[in-house]
């Protein structure tokens, strides 16, 4: 599956259901992120994706992992943090993100991870492009329905030149 059906699927689970989007449009690819843009009912949407360099714990069939970080201007969503992790999540659990000293707990439904508010995405951004400058990776850590613990490690290898890129491109 790409990279490109994983986030239009996705962006399905999150967003209404609305009219057909365009397929995503490369903007930038610099280490292991990718950057992309599409329109869907006139509305642009910027995102930023890349998969774990390693993972821990996965002792079954798994679907695809990412990390992603989507903008939509004209909904004034900027920042969003979400991953996929290829796998359902036990129910009622959080994810936890570290981000060196940092520790942040996330949300999650089905097999997505999130921010419960604005600020959290925000902080989150900063210690990523601070983390990103020091050249240090992060980690998420999940329970999965069949109380398998997993660690997804990635890089930021890239992060602050994709996050520029989309950011410039959805203002």
């Amino acid at each position: 599956m790409t990279k490109k059906i994983i986030l239009t699927l996705l962006l399905a689970l999150i967003t209404p259901i609305t009219a057909h989007a365009e397929d995503p449009v490369a903007i930038t690819a610099v280490g292991v992120w990718e950057g992309y843009q599409f329109t869907e009912n006139d509305v642009k949407t910027c995102y930023m994706i890349s998969a774990p360099r390693r993972s821990e714990g996965v002792t079954g069939a798994r679907d695809d992992v990412f990390m992603f970080l989507t903008h939509k201007p004209r909904q004034k969503q900027f920042d969003v943090i979400s991953f996929d992790a290829g796998y359902p999540y036990e129910k009622g659990s959080k994810a936890t993100l570290h981000i060196g000293e940092k520790t942040i707990n996330l949300s999650t439904s089905s097999n997505i991870a999130w921010a419960e508010d604005v600020r959290t995405d925000r902080e989150m951004v900063d210690a990523l492009k601070n983390a990103a400058d020091s050249g240090d990776e992060v980690s998420l850590r999940g329970t999965s329905s069949r109380q398998q613990r997993t660690k997804d490690m990635y890089s930021l290898n890239g992060f602050n030149e994709v996050y520029k890129a989309i950011t410039a491109a959805c203002k």
